[in-house]
């Protein structure tokens, strides 16, 4: 809209002869907090031209400070008996403008001029109007309401970075829309059932961060955009009151004819690293991610339909503040079937009751020396690629509390501190498939991080220990107990372990004795490279003296 500070502006006429003339938006276009405070909406706003020479056969202009002129209109007999006459703007974008008014005379000859002021706010997304009047007569979603003039709305290139770049000048077939709401799960084609009190804002487009991972290639540029509610409104809305946090959907357009993609690729700033933000591709639950919608069956992605939670996973600010900031972009990956997973996650027992993990056999020796500390084998798996982050050990010197966290996750209590080079990789709650591991926690602050079943059959919560929720999940392939003499017996053929056996036998009388156990582990971790961690089925003593020949007692 516009506005001119202070009082209406006075100019002169050419000729040095006094005359009064003022120029004001006129209030009837003036829609903003007050008919007076020269802002509006309003994209092609009036001004009306009181006093000076107005003479019938005259004109009157709107000059911007580039010369151009942006509104006439001629001056009638009317407007001379009125005193006053309105000249409309042509269309504007958001700003603050500042024109000059004129009379011109029937010659063209400028016989009056004042400046005058107005500032134009439309719907706050970040798109200018021209751009969304440039497609679809300024109404994707053919609601009867133009897109600049809706919050939950907008439409613009999203094809490229080249014809965002080109905004109102790039090819029709290049727009597309992002829309606060969601759709029918039924019937996902038909329209965006909208937020009424949402606000897009800060929409666009941009090249990725980083290069993409092996094998993938972008579909889509980097779409930004944030929702939240619009000021002075009540807070969204929660889709599904089931679930913690606050969830909203946003629902991408793409441009027509669609493009071929197979996932829906975040970036994380911290870790510096690519992960899937794909759900389980249903419209009819609310996890986290994106569903990847062919409209037509041409096998392309037409719609992306965005489950977000305030402060969730996906939410770049990582706040629970009313505000989900969400970048992203469609790829298409072309890789081959993943291997299974080998490298698994060691988990030692500690005399504290507490457990530690670590992919390296070399830190689990380390922990797992002396009597008290018990290797029980691999737990799960450490991920690896799109869609993983590395799960720092931290330690609680008080308590001797062993925990695992992502950068940016909080810890169980205060007073942790980070061990670094130590931790494993896996997907944050809702971003990966396989297990779920739960945080227990108990009164004296000693935590477990296991599945509802482990949990269960450690008895945890007649230990006192009560479910946190989710903290990661992975899977668990290469998960193995350990036993001490099934290792040996599995590895029989090699000549280290059949020298260790022969060893133990001076030692040891029974596989039962602390100090047999506490030196298989340290000969299993010294040897996993070279005898991998091949480890039989659980052997007794009696299968350990038939294979080698030994008389360990029970």
């Amino acid at each position: 809209m516009l506005t001119l500070g202070g009082k209406s502006a006075v100019g002169t006429i050419n000729d040095n002869d006094k005359v009064p003339f003022g120029a004001d938006l006129d209030p009837r276009t003036d829609n903003g907090s007050s008919n007076t405070d020269k802002i509006t909406s309003i994209i092609q706003p009036e001004f009306t031209l009181s006093g000076g020479p107005l003479v019938r056969g005259g004109t009157v202009q709107l000059v911007d400070s580039q010369g151009r002129v942006t509104g006439t209109t001629a001056i009638t007999a009317a407007d001379v008996t009125a005193g006053q006459v309105n000249v409309k703007t042509v269309p504007l974008d958001d700003g603050v403008y500042t024109f000059q008014a004129r009379i011109l005379d029937a010659s063209g000859q400028v016989k009056a001029q004042a400046p005058v002021t107005v500032t134009i706010v439309t719907d706050r997304d970040g798109v200018m109007p021209s751009v969304e009047r440039a497609a679809y007569n300024g109404d994707f979603n053919r609601d009867g309401i133009a897109d600049w003039e809706q919050n939950n709305v907008a439409q613009l290139p999203l094809a490229s970075i080249s014809a965002y770049l080109a905004g109102k000048y790039a090819p029709q077939q290049s727009f597309g829309a992002i829309m606060a709401g969601t759709v029918d799960a039924l019937h996902p084609g038909t329209s965006v059932q909208l937020t009424s009190n949402a606000q897009l804002a800060d929409l666009k487009v941009t090249a990725a961060p980083a290069p993409l991972p092996a094998n993938t290639v972008a579909a889509t540029p980097m779409l930004h955009f944030t929702v939240t509610a619009q000021t002075g409104l009540q807070p969204l809305s929660d889709m599904d009151p089931t679930r913690p946090g606050l969830q909203t959907r946003v629902v991408i357009d793409l441009p027509a004819g669609g493009v071929k993609a197979n996932d829906f690729f975040k970036w994380n700033p911290v870790s510096k690293t690519w992960y899937s933000f794909l759900d389980d591709q249903r419209l009819d639950t609310f996890d986290n991610g994106a569903t990847l919608l062919d409209l037509n069956g041409d096998g392309k992605i037409d719609r992306v339909v965005v489950t977000l939670t305030d402060g969730g996973p996906g939410d770049e600010d990582g706040l629970v503040n009313g505000t989900i900031v969400d970048p992203g972009m469609l790829v298409f990956q072309n890789l081959p079937p993943a291997p299974p997973a080998a490298t698994p996650v060691f988990s030692i027992r500690m005399a504290s009751g507490d457990r530690y993990y670590t992919t390296s056999a070399a830190d689990a020796a380390r922990m797992a020396q002396g009597t008290g500390n018990v290797l029980e084998g691999a737990r799960f798996d450490s991920l690896e690629g799109a869609g993983s982050q590395h799960f720092n050990a931290y330690y609680q010197p008080f308590t001797k509390d062993w925990y695992f966290a992502a950068d940016g996750q909080p810890m169980p209590y205060a007073c942790y501190q980070r061990a670094d080079g130590a931790g494993f990789n896996a997907a944050l709650p809702g971003q990966g498939s396989g297990a779920a591991f739960h945080l227990d926690q108990n009164a004296q602050g000693l935590t477990q991080l296991v599945t509802v079943a482990e949990a269960a059959s450690l008895g945890l919560a007649g230990q006192g220990y009560s479910d946190k929720g989710v903290k990661f999940s992975t899977t668990t392939s290469s998960a193995f107990v350990f036993d001490a003499e099934g290792y040996l017996v599995a590895n029989r053929s090699n000549a280290s372990v059949a020298a260790l056996v022969q060893t133990l036998a001076g030692q040891y009388h029974a596989t039962s004795e602390a100090g047999f156990v506490e030196v298989v582990e340290q000969h299993y971790l010294a040897q996993v490279t070279l005898v991998g961690i091949p480890h039989g089925s659980a052997a007794s003593a009696a299968d350990l003296n038939a294979a080698f020949g030994t008389h360990f007692g029970g």
